[in-house]
C-alpha cells in the first residue's frame, strides 16, 4: 500500500470495507505493532484488482489510491493515537473509523511535529 499509495482490502467481507470510504475521506496507513506510516485523501474511484496479480482470485482486492499521500516518520504509534484522540481505540480490524475530531486532531499533530 505505501508503494502503490493505496488503501487496499482482500475479500469479503474486508474489502467491503474500502468501498465505504467516500472521495475526500482521510486515510491514516496503519502498521501493526509500529503505527500510522502513512496518509492521504480517499479518492473517488473504487478500483478493483486481482489479489497479488493472481487470475484466480480477480477483483478480490478493493483499493482507492491516496490523493496528497505523505509518508508519516516518525510513524504515530497506537499510544500517542489514543493519547492525542482522547479516545482508547482498538487497533485490531483491516480497518476502523475515527469520528471528525479524532481524525482531525490527528492530522494536526502530525503536521505539527513536522514529520510528513
Amino acid at each position: 500500500m505505501l508503494q502503490n499509495r493505496k488503501a487496499a482490502a482482500y475479500f469479503a467481507p474486508w474489502n467491503y470495507k474500502i468501498e465505504r470510504l467516500s472521495k475526500g475521506d482521510t486515510i491514516f496507513l496503519y502498521q501493526s505493532g509500529v503505527g500510522v506510516v502513512a496518509m492521504g485523501r480517499a479518492s473517488g474511484k473504487l478500483e478493483k484488482a486481482a489479489y497479488h496479480g493472481d487470475p484466480k482470485h480477480m477483483d478480490e482486492e478493493y483499493f482507492r489510491t491516496l490523493e496528497r499521500f505523505q509518508r508519516v516518520d516518525p510513524p504515530v504509534p497506537a499510544a500517542k493515537i489514543k493519547e492525542v484522540t482522547g479516545t482508547n481505540h482498538r487497533f485490531l480490524g483491516t480497518m476502523f473509523s475515527l469520528d471528525a475530531d479524532s481524525g482531525a486532531a490527528l492530522v494536526r499533530y502530525i503536521q505539527k511535529r513536522g514529520s510528513v
